[in-house]
């Protein structure tokens, strides 16, 4: 009796430890098969990179996790399946994943989401990020991490000058990937890191508008677009600097093959 007494015990302490194992499995990548979001609007040169192969972009193209989005002359608008939206400009380079997650300890209490990434290697866009979705959404460049939830705003990143990040609505927490170091932006704030320094403080700025998609391809300009206006290259960025014009102007991505649209070369 006392031996069956402790084998129960045993068991007990398994399945016990097997529904905490189970409850910790915090990430699951989202299945190959589905889609995360798609090509709502697309104008010149935009090409998606899916399973190692580069294609033209078209209409309602559907976007899977690990996929890449490259605009060149041209520009692109991607929405995700909760209605999210990413408004990409010219010479553009976007990664887009998702996963499952949940929250749970010790299998208790669980709690699933998604967790969204958006990585911009380069260049500029815009994102409007649903409220109350249910997906934790995450801006990257190669120096900073953005956490966002319900925001809009612009985020642009060139490897000479730096990323910039700037808010019309919502809350953000922008780290430092060097420093660990953080700001919080509200609306109508924007703050910029450069080479491994730390975030710098935030500073008032007027939100532009979106840019257009819908543009003839000879109407979008040769060069990428500027990341944000507001200071002089070396002029004092935060609050109390002088006005002033900061534009930060990308190299253009390799480009090869046939001119016209679906052109850019990865």
């Amino acid at each position: 009796m006392i031996r069956s007494k402790v084998l129960t015990g045993m068991g007990l302490a398994a399945l016990i430890l097997g529904g905490w194992a189970l409850g910790s499995m915090v990430l699951a990548e989202n299945p190959a098969n589905q889609a995360v979001a798609s090509i709502s609007r697309f104008t010149g040169e935009v090409r998606i990179q899916q399973h190692g192969q580069w294609i033209p972009a078209y209409r309602t193209a559907f976007l899977f996790s690990g996929d890449q989005v490259m605009t060149g002359k041209g520009r692109a608008e991607v929405q995700f399946t909760d209605g999210s939206l990413l408004t990409l400009t010219q010479f553009c380079t976007v990664t887009v994943r998702e996963d499952a997650a949940d929250s749970s300890w010790l299998g208790l209490f669980q709690q699933e989401f998604t967790r969204r990434t958006v990585a911009l290697a380069q260049g500029k866009l815009w994102f409007d990020v649903r409220p109350e979705t249910g997906v934790e959404t995450a801006l990257e460049t190669p120096t900073v991490v953005c956490g966002i939830l319900g925001t809009a705003g612009e985020i642009g990143h060139n490897a000479s000058q730096g990323s910039v990040v700037g808010l019309s609505r919502g809350l953000a927490q922008v780290t430092s990937k060097a420093t660990g170091l953080s700001v919080r932006l509200r609306a109508n704030q924007r703050t910029r890191v450069t080479g491994e320094g730390p975030p710098e403080p935030p500073e008032s700025y007027t939100p532009p508008p979106p840019p257009l998609v819908e543009l003839s391809a000879d109407a979008i300009p040769d060069q990428p677009e500027p990341l944000f206006t507001g200071r002089e290259p070396g002029e004092k960025f935060g609050p109390g600097a002088g006005e002033g014009e900061f534009q930060v102007n990308l190299p253009a991505p390799p480009t090869g093959g046939d001119s016209g649209s679906g052109s850019v070369s990865p």
